[in-house]
């Protein structure tokens, strides 16, 4: 009777080497199993669907707000405007139970894309190892505990629960925008090691400086951030070092 829709191709820069792959599983994959909600709409109570900040393209307004346009360029960021419209036209159409989060970054153990900057920097402390960053110091992100993010996916579905249909999007995000190298910082005063760190600033398709504004989830769907940042790089390290020590 619930539905979360997670499944993306969630890289920006295999976005731009492989649109078409992208394309397929980010805008086919949604209209797919909102299809199957459709056809099957006594079975389904709760619709949850996975867009993300880059859904608003760039703009030079910030925070981003639910209400600004969605206007991706980049294939990815494309990809995910298309999720959330096509989300919206079957919750409004077809009066499907459908909430839409765009959350900013998300961080926390289990994830082994090591181009992301945060699994990144947890091999490049447990291992020894130079992290290479392919954007600049002074870009800007919003950084999400999964933890935190997994608490938004079920005030959504309780949301939905109490016959709120509208508003059906809301920002997802810590609320404490922070550079690449205050993040660096961070980590090593948590941490108590340095970050050897080269960068490339070859990150063509990112936009420099990107956070949301959260308190329409917070007013509506009663949702704000509930683990600090310097506690989630804490407990992300552990996640690390153990999933490392596993495999020696």
């Amino acid at each position: 009777d619930s539905v979360f829709h997670i499944g993306a191709q969630a890289i920006v820069k295999k976005g731009r080497r492989s649109p078409y792959q992208t394309f397929e599983t980010n805008i086919r994959g949604t209209y797919g199993i909102l299809e199957a909600c459709r056809v099957h709409q006594d079975q389904v109570e709760r619709i949850v669907i996975a867009s993300s900040d880059k859904a608003y393209g760039h703009s030079d307004q910030l925070p981003y707000l639910e209400d600004m346009a969605l206007c991706g360029v980049d294939p990815y960021e494309v990809s995910k405007s298309c999720t959330d419209l096509i989300a919206n036209s079957y919750a409004r159409t077809y009066s499907l139970p459908v909430v839409v989060l765009r959350c900013g970054n998300i961080f926390g153990g289990g994830d082994l894309n090591w181009d992301r900057i945060f699994p990144g920097i947890m091999r490049s402390l447990i291992l020894g190892e130079a992290l290479e960053i392919r954007s600049g110091p002074k870009f800007v992100r919003d950084y999400t505990y999964v933890h935190d993010v997994v608490d938004a996916y079920l005030c959504a579905g309780a949301y939905l629960d109490q016959g709120k249909r509208f508003p059906n999007a809301f920002n997802i995000s810590h609320g404490k925008p922070i550079s690449i190298s205050g993040l660096l910082e961070l980590c090593e005063v948590e941490l108590g090691r340095p970050v050897d760190v080269v960068f490339r600033e070859n990150c063509e398709g990112e936009i420099e400086e990107q956070f949301l504004d959260c308190s329409l989830a917070a007013s509506q769907i009663g949702w704000k951030s509930q683990i600090s940042l310097a506690d989630a790089i804490r407990n992300t390290h552990d996640w690390y070092e153990r999933f490392f020590v596993s495999r020696t």
